[in-house]
């Protein structure tokens, strides 16, 4: 459509700032080192590099979200629903030989740091005249699951007596690549080089006359917005940050004012370095 526009929708873009951190809490190491860590006014960039290689960043996070979803799926989830297709998806639900139990575990823990997941189910068309011609073929549903930052812009509409009905989803599948569904149909678009307009490249029919989407909240958030949704380590998460900070400043009072020998300057001391 013409009227497209590939930018994300201000909801999703007011959430990032916090979404990207509670990711970087959680991964911990360098990256959040990086990605937190902040020069002082007056500081030369030789002794902000020396002080970000120091320090060290104790991740409380990431145990708390482990040990949480390790007690949700302590116990293995029996469901009685049986069928050919519910065989073929338990045991590849997301088309990369991945199980349901699988998936599961990676949406709660996603929707665990960053609030809430996105899930698409879908299925490859191919005109197959049986359900053997598909069985033959390893066709059948599977589930494909979006990032927060991956799910761009949205379109609710009350229809159907004024019920709230997604109407339009654009979700990013990649650098400059955006799929858009519709009640009817879905598209591909993607980015043409140096000319920054976006090209349709595919499109195909969806037969269900609703888009398959499901946005799963980790926890809700007061009010009633759609992209909406609440870390498990919102809490935390800042408390670690504030508690990383308070260490770097106690290393680098220890090795530029107080006692340089013990810190990790020893050695450059003894060389006559410092």
């Amino acid at each position: 459509m013409a009227d497209l526009e590939f930018t994300r929708n201000k909801a999703s873009k007011d959430k990032m700032r916090d979404i990207e951190f509670f990711e970087h809490s959680y991964e911990g190491g360098e990256p959040y080192i990086d990605k937190v860590i902040t020069k002082h006014p007056k500081e030369s960039q030789a002794n902000f590099k020396r002080r970000k290689e120091r320090a060290v960043f104790v991740n409380y996070c990431q145990p708390l979200v482990d040990l949480y979803n390790q007690y949700v799926f302590k116990e293995r989830i029996v469901r009685t629903i049986k069928g050919i297709d519910t065989e073929l998806y338990m045991d590849d639900a997301d088309y990369m030989r991945s199980s349901h139990e699988s998936v599961m575990r990676t949406l709660s823990k996603i929707a665990s740091v960053k609030g809430l997941c996105g899930v698409v189910v879908d299925k490859p068309s191919g005109g197959y005249e049986t359900k053997q011609d598909e069985m033959d073929a390893d066709i059948h549903e599977y589930i494909s699951l979006y990032e927060p930052e991956h799910i761009y812009d949205w379109t609710i509409e009350r229809v159907n007596g004024g019920r709230p009905t997604l109407t339009m989803l654009m979700l990013s599948e990649g650098e400059d690549t955006f799929k858009v569904w519709y009640e009817d149909r879905w598209e591909l678009w993607v980015k043409e080089g140096k000319s920054g307009k976006h090209k349709l490249v595919e499109s195909g029919d969806n037969a269900l006359g609703i888009i398959p989407f499901y946005l799963h909240r980790n926890r809700n958030e007061l009010g009633i917005k759609w992209f909406s949704g609440l870390s498990d380590i919102d809490s935390i998460a800042p408390v670690n940050k504030l508690v990383f900070y308070r260490d770097c400043q106690v290393d680098e009072i220890i090795d530029g004012t107080a006692f340089p020998m013990l810190s990790g300057s020893a050695d450059a001391l003894a060389q006559g370095k410092t």
